[in-house]
C-alpha cells in the first residue's frame, strides 16, 4: 500500500512538471507576430530563450487588447502575459512586473504632403544649417574688412585705401582663399594680414570637411525614411498617442491636442484620412506597419523622445513561475542573449 502511494505521488509530480506554462501575448508586430498559427517576434523570441533554460513547455495565447490579457491573468487562465506590455505605475500596484528589458524609443508617423517645404528643408540640411551658415558670413565680413585694415597702407595697390574698393578686395580676397587658396592676385605682405590669412585658410580647411560630412551623412541618410521631426511642426496639430502617460509626456514639449489609440489600424486610417497631423508610438511597431503596408502614404520619422519600458507580466510576486522566470530574465540581460534578439527584430 504504501509502495503504491508513492508511486502515485511521483506520478502526479511528473504530470504536474509536464504541464505547459501558458503565456499571453499581447501587441502587434515585432514584438508578437502570428502567422498561420505559429508566432514569433522580438518578445516572443526572448520568452522562448527563458523557456528553454527553464525546461518549460509554452502553450501560447493572443489577446488583441490589454484589457483582455490583464483579466486573463486575474482569472489564471494564463501565467503571464509578454509582448509591448508597458511598465506603468497603474499596473504595478496590481500585477507583478519582470526585469525590463527593453526601453521604448519613440518615433512619429505623418503624411509627407502633412509637412511644409519648411520642414522639408529642415529635414535635408539640419536644424542648426542657418545658424552655422550666419556665423560663417560674419566670420568672412570680419576677415574682409580686418585684412583691408592691417593691408591698405602696407598693400595699397592690392588693398585701396578707399573703404568701399578695399573691403570689397578684402572679401575678394576672402572667397578665393577659402575656396581655392587663393588666385594669387592679392597676397598680404604684412605680417598681421599674414597671420590673419593663415587662420582663414584653415578655416577654410574645416568648413571644406564639415560640408563634406554634412553630405555624406545626408546622402547616406536619404536612402532610408527616417528623418527627424521638428517639435515646431507639431504645435497646435491633433495627434495619436498610445496612453496618456504618453500624451503627457509629448505635451511636456509640444502643445498639440491628441486622441488614444485603438488600434494601428485604425490610427493610420485617421492618418490617411488627415483627421490627425501625427501618429506617436513605438518606434519598432510604426516602422513595422510602413513597411508591412506598401499602399500607406505614411513615412517615419525620429523624435527625440523615449518611451516606457517593456517587461512580462505575472498575476503577482507569488505566482509559481516569477522567481525563475526573472532571474532568466537578468541573465538575458547580462550575457547578451536580449541583445542578439534585439538586433534581429529592432534594430
Amino acid at each position: 500500500m504504501r509502495l503504491f502511494l508513492l508511486l502515485s505521488l511521483f506520478f502526479v509530480s511528473l504530470t504536474s512538471h509536464s504541464e505547459p506554462i501558458k503565456v499571453g501575448t499581447i501587441g502587434y508586430p515585432p514584438y508578437v507576430i502570428w502567422k498561420d498559427g505559429e508566432v514569433s517576434g522580438f518578445s516572443v523570441g526572448l520568452w522562448r530563450i527563458i523557456a528553454e533554460r527553464l525546461e518549460l513547455e509554452t502553450q501560447f495565447q493572443h489577446f488583441d487588447y490589454i484589457k483582455q490579457g490583464l483579466q486573463a491573468l486575474k482569472d489564471q487562465n494564463v501565467d503571464l502575459l509578454i509582448g509591448s506590455v508597458r511598465v506603468t505605475p497603474e499596473l504595478a500596484q496590481d500585477f507583478a512586473f519582470t526585469q525590463p528589458y527593453h526601453r521604448v524609443k519613440l518615433g512619429a508617423a505623418t503624411l509627407k504632403k502633412s509637412l511644409s517645404y519648411w520642414q522639408h528643408i529642415k529635414n535635408i540640411i539640419g536644424e542648426n544649417f542657418f545658424s552655422y551658415f550666419a556665423i560663417l558670413i560674419l566670420l568672412f565680413i570680419l576677415f574682409a574688412f580686418f585684412i583691408w585694415i592691417f593691408e591698405r597702407k602696407s598693400n595699397n595697390s592690392q588693398f585701396r585705401s578707399n573703404p568701399k574698393d578695399g573691403i570689397l578686395e578684402g572679401a575678394w580676397f576672402a572667397i578665393s582663399t577659402v575656396t581655392t587658396n587663393g588666385y594669387a592676385d592679392k597676397v598680404p605682405v604684412s605680417w598681421r594680414g599674414r597671420i590673419l590669412a593663415t587662420c582663414w585658410i584653415v578655416i577654410g580647411a574645416l568648413i571644406y570637411s564639415s560640408i563634406t560630412a554634412s553630405l555624406t551623412t545626408f546622402l547616406t541618410a536619404s536612402e532610408s525614411t527616417n528623418k527627424t521631426l521638428i517639435g515646431d511642426s507639431l504645435n497646435g496639430k491633433k495627434i495619436i498617442v498610445p496612453d496618456q502617460a504618453m500624451a503627457d509626456l509629448i505635451n511636456e514639449k509640444f502643445n498639440t491636442t491628441h486622441e488614444k489609440a485603438h488600434s494601428m489600424e485604425n490610427s493610420f486610417s485617421q492618418l490617411e484620412n488627415d483627421r490627425v497631423h501625427s501618429i506617436i508610438d513605438d518606434k519598432a511597431l510604426l516602422r513595422y506597419y510602413i513597411q508591412d503596408h506598401a499602399e500607406t502614404e505614411a513615412i517615419l520619422l525620429n523624435t527625440s523622445l523615449e518611451g516606457e519600458l517593456y517587461a512580462f507580466l505575472f498575476a503577482n510576486f507569488a505566482s509559481k513561475f516569477y522567481t525563475k522566470v526573472n532571474a532568466e530574465m537578468i541573465r538575458a540581460v547580462s550575457d547578451n542573449s536580449l541583445d542578439r534578439i534585439r538586433a534581429r527584430w529592432i534594430e
